[in-house]
């Protein structure tokens, strides 16, 4: 009664209500009874829509599932270049092509830099609330090179309010889906990674000369020749737990079971999977922003590098295009492609400015007339049959 006279001296929310834009509705503390207003008054709430029960487990409920995707040419700062799951309880991930991803671990939360213990995920071994140790080191002078990290499908353990929910330790989550209540694990099946790249950055001896830092160096280092080409020397982990040190190794203490895939590294024999090659249309790499077929006619600096200072993008000088060694990118006043890229604190804590091509989606170089139709670098059909990876697509250049 009392909120039924609310309601009705109140004329903005009495339409509100009666148009039932807003649902009001009272539990009554001794029956128990949901009351629901209505145009008539308050009537008892009756549930239209109920949830089916589940029994035992919530496996056949919550779940996520990724299929019939083709996952390529992507960049990331820190791992998972391709596809990255974290608290992901139950995902099905099947019949998706991830190949040509890239990991940088350029992120500043997997090595030391001035001013990363400011950041707000530290660098290991670093605690800035912490009063320094043997064991807490925020002087950026311990970590000198990240690690490799999965560049084409990586998994991590759950965070800590997660393990927590999990209070029963028989929870099911279904086949494919082992230690789902201690990290993420989806059933991997059908699927092709292929060729996925781990780089990590390096750092020289820091500079004695105040203001500058040390020289950074992304490893493998890798020359292109032609737009989108894939030189040799890569370094290879298509799928990998964080925590991990390499493609056969699984130091954290988990481990992911594909099953009837394609892969290009970790040994994963057995369940169905090969690592023969599945035959892309054409398959290309990420690399220099500018085509090296013109580099020497748009470029300046040792050997017309296509990465060379003064070349990311062409034309064009000045702040915002690239960052000389040692200098913030946030200080307009410094010279303009002196040496070359340098870690500064940047957003998201990504330490490294990446620049990397090619941006078009076919050769511009291969463009000699007008109305010239251009084959597109990847079209990641592909003849490996048996139902693996993605289906078959129209590409569009």
């Amino acid at each position: 009664d009392i909120l039924r006279r609310v309601v009705q001296a109140n004329a903005p929310l009495e339409r509100l209500v009666r148009h039932r834009w807003l649902w009001l509705a009272s539990l009554d503390p001794a029956s128990g009874v949901l009351w629901e207003y209505r145009a008539a008054g308050f009537a008892p709430h009756v549930v239209q829509h109920p949830l089916p029960a589940v029994h035992g487990d919530s496996a056949a409920w919550y779940q996520v599932t990724v299929s019939n995707n083709v996952i390529v040419n992507n960049v990331a700062g820190w791992t998972g270049g391709g596809v990255s799951l974290h608290n992901a309880v139950r995902v099905n991930f099947s019949n998706n092509t991830v190949t040509s991803n890239d990991t940088t671990s350029s992120a500043g939360v997997l090595w030391d830099t001035a001013g990363a213990s400011f950041a707000t995920v530290p660098p290991p071994g670093c605690d800035p609330n912490s009063a320094a140790s043997a064991t807490n080191n925020c002087s950026n002078t311990v970590i000198t090179q990240s690690n490799f990290l999965p560049a084409g499908l990586e998994t991590e353990a759950h965070d800590a309010n997660l393990l927590a929910a999990f209070t029963v330790p028989t929870v099911n989550c279904g086949p494919g889906h082992s230690n789902c209540t201690k990290f993420s694990n989806p059933a991997l099946d059908h699927n092709i990674f292929w060729q996925n790249r781990a780089f990590r950055i390096t750092t020289g001896t820091v500079p004695t000369t105040p203001g500058l830092q040390s020289t950074v160096q992304l490893v493998p280092s890798l020359t292109h020749t032609t737009s989108g080409s894939c030189p040799s020397g890569a370094n290879y982990w298509d799928i990998g737990v964080y925590g991990d040190t390499g493609p056969t190794n699984h130091g954290s203490g988990f481990t992911l079971t594909p099953t009837n895939s394609i892969l290009s590294t970790g040994g994963y024999s057995g369940q169905g999977n090969n690592s023969n090659n599945p035959g892309f249309t054409a398959q290309y790499c990420n690399g220099s922003r500018v085509p090296p077929e013109i580099a020497s006619q748009l470029c300046t600096g040792t050997g017309n590098a296509a990465n060379a200072p003064g070349c990311i993008q062409p034309g064009t000088v000045g702040v915002s295009m690239t960052v000389p060694a040692g200098v913030p990118d946030i200080n307009q006043y410094y010279p303009a492609f002196t040496l070359a890229p340098a870690a500064t604190v940047d957003e998201g804590n990504n330490w490294i400015n990446m620049f990397y091509g090619p941006l078009s989606l076919s050769n511009p170089t291969r463009y000699t007339a007008a109305g010239t139709t251009l084959a597109p670098l990847g079209n990641y059909n592909h003849g490996a049959g048996g139902g693996t990876g993605a289906p078959s697509y129209s590409p569009n250049p």
